[in-house]
This record gives structure tokens, C-alpha cells and sequence, in this order.
């Protein structure tokens, strides 16, 4: 089980805490992070995609990268914009905009990839360059399952002083048949020396 969380580097001692909630990350900022909240918190990591807020759970986050450059990876779904190299593994980049209905948009150098645990794999999320922790507390995340029914890829709404904020559900946004073809398409990848 994991039990740090690594933001990207440069300012090493720099941190940022998850008591100081609006403080952004410096680009290129290093810190380790506990995912585990105090009692009655959760610890979200929360990030804009086209001005919308969006969350994970730190549980799920392995990483936070500057954005690299990705190539094709034919047969994959999609939501999956390509693959990139990382430790010697080939790693899935996958754009939230397309299965949240938005406009896709080309990759741009302030862009970050958040590396999360899907629960089949590790993949990078590709997102906005405004990440912060935030601890919220539980009774200020409401499920919207509860209140709607099933909505896709969304686990539940946080209520912040600042808005709301979506919390994404990561063992759902990939469907089984996005699953499937990105599991064949990564092996062919890995096969053919990709």
C-alpha cells in the first residue's frame, strides 16, 4: 500500500500543506504527502480542467508530473490521447474533457499529468496546471448517487468556501470495453518496441 504521494520537482523543502487550502503549487514544486486526512477529513487532490474544479482522493494519486510529450498509441480508446514513458513502463494518457462531454484541446507546456491508480492500472490524467491539496471535511461531501443515481464518473461534490468541486470516481472512468481495448493496445505497444 502506498503511503506518500510525490508533486513534481525543483523548490525541495517547499511543501504544500493541505492546512494552507489555497495555495497553489509552484510550477516545478517538490513535496511528499501523506495520503491520510485527520479523522473526519479527506484529503482531495483538486484541479481545474477548462475552469471547472475537479477532484481524487490522494489515495488514488501516485504522482503529479509537468506535462511530457506523448505519442499515438493506435487502437486505444478515445479517451486515451496517447502514451509516454515513464520509469521504463508505458503509461496511458488519458484526457477527462471527452468522457465529461467537453472540447478536446491540444496539450499545452503549463498542462500537468496526475499519475492515479485506476484499480486495473496506473494512468496520468491530464489536467490544468492549478493543483492543491485540500483536506475537506466529511460531512461536506455529499454523495450524488444518493440525490440523483448513477452519474458516471463522479463519486460525489465537495462544498468548499470557494464552490463546489467534482470528485471523480477512478475505478469507473475507464468502461470495461476502454478497458479492454487499452489493455490490448498497451500489449501490442509493449510488443512491437514501442
Amino acid at each position: 500500500m502506498r503511503s506518500r504521494m510525490i508533486l513534481p520537482a525543483s523548490n525541495v523543502g517547499s511543501e504544500i500543506r493541505p492546512e494552507s487550502p489555497e495555495r497553489a503549487r509552484r510550477p516545478g514544486e517538490s513535496v511528499s504527502v501523506s495520503p491520510w486526512a485527520p479523522v473526519g477529513t479527506a484529503r482531495l487532490l483538486v484541479f481545474t480542467l477548462d475552469g471547472e474544479r475537479h477532484a481524487l482522493e490522494v489515495a488514488r494519486v501516485v504522482r503529479v508530473l509537468p506535462a511530457v510529450l506523448v505519442r499515438e498509441l493506435p487502437g486505444a480508446p478515445a479517451v486515451v490521447r496517447g502514451v509516454f514513458m515513464l520509469a521504463g513502463r508505458l503509461v496511458p494518457l488519458v484526457d477527462p474533457r471527452q468522457p465529461l462531454g467537453r472540447p478536446g484541446r491540444d496539450l499545452r507546456l503549463d498542462d500537468v499529468f496526475v499519475l492515479a491508480d485506476t484499480g486495473q492500472r496506473v494512468v496520468a490524467l491530464w489536467v490544468d496546471a492549478d493543483v492543491k491539496l485540500r483536506d475537506v471535511a466529511e460531512a461536506e461531501i455529499h454523495s450524488v448517487r444518493d440525490a440523483v443515481g448513477e452519474v458516471g464518473k463522479v463519486r460525489g461534490v465537495a462544498q468548499l468556501a470557494s464552490g463546489l468541486v467534482l470528485i471523480h470516481d477512478l475505478e469507473r472512468f475507464l468502461s470495461a470495453d476502454d478497458e479492454g481495448l487499452l489493455a490490448s493496445a498497451l500489449a501490442a505497444a509493449e510488443g512491437g518496441g514501442a
